[in-house]
């Protein structure tokens, strides 16, 4: 059985993080690059607006125009999730998308076999503001999540939500997929049998970093051979023969 105890920041450095700053705060580039990008486009359509457009429309619609640069940021600053559909457009236009796309859903999905928590279903090609995912049985059900867990299967279900951020944190100096992991790690604690202080859940998100980075270490080259056949877009099937051929 898993059994958690306290690990700090070093820890997780000497493991194989590495920045571990940056597993809390994840990454801004892409936020600054879509900010950037929409202002500038604003800028221009209100120039447009302001020369061509007769009258009083040739005031305000370069107003509205200059006005939505901040509804931007209030939707980034109270409800980030809406903006993923084209954080991830951005996102994609870096040759290192796809690739760090797929190590981060690979290790969610090689956590999940090696705890015994079935995979049901992967997609890394989602519609716009969807985000890519792995989807698991038994314990990660809509009805299961929305019960008291356990801690013995809270102790499982950490490593597995920290997974996809360990493994980014691992390859790169940021993490641009950890925000989400996080999320669902938080809703985890707070749901926790019996209930977790503030300062049992900062253990038990460390712990559940480091236990998901001894997985991926040890099975390196599981890991690898899963990412190539995610990449092939394989069947779950298939993705699990991966994994015992490697």
């Amino acid at each position: 059985a898993l059994s958690p105890r306290s690990i700090n920041v070093n820890q997780l450095q000497s493991a194989g993080i590495r920045n571990p700053e940056a597993l809390a705060f994840g990454s801004t580039t892409d936020d600054l690059i879509l900010l950037v990008v929409y202002v500038l486009v604003a800028s221009v359509l209100a120039t447009v607006a302001g020369a061509v457009l007769p009258g009083q429309w040739g005031f305000f619609v370069p107003y509205l125009i200059g006005a939505s640069t901040l509804v931007l940021l209030g939707i980034g600053s109270t409800n980030p999730g809406l903006l993923q559909g084209p954080k991830d457009a951005i996102g994609r236009l870096n040759p290192e998308y796809d690739r760090r796309l797929v190590r981060h859903e690979a290790a969610h999905f090689l956590a999940g076999y090696m705890l015994g928590v079935p995979v049901t279903e992967y997609n890394l090609n989602t519609p716009t503001g969807v985000s890519p995912h792995v989807e698991f049985g038994e314990l990660m059900t809509p009805e299961r999540m929305m019960e008291r867990v356990p801690r013995d299967e809270l102790n499982v279900m950490g490593p597995l939500a920290m997974s996809g951020l360990a493994a980014e944190g691992m390859q790169y100096e940021d993490v641009k997929g950890g925000q989400a992991d996080l999320l669902q790690l938080q809703l985890l604690m707070d749901r926790a049998e019996p209930r977790m202080t503030p300062a049992e859940q900062q253990d038990f998100t460390r712990w559940s970093v480091y236990k998901a980075i001894e997985l991926i270490k040890y099975n390196r080259r599981a890991h690898e051979a899963l990412m190539e056949a995610m990449s092939e877009g394989k069947s779950v099937y298939d993705c699990i023969l991966a994994i015992e051929k490697a």
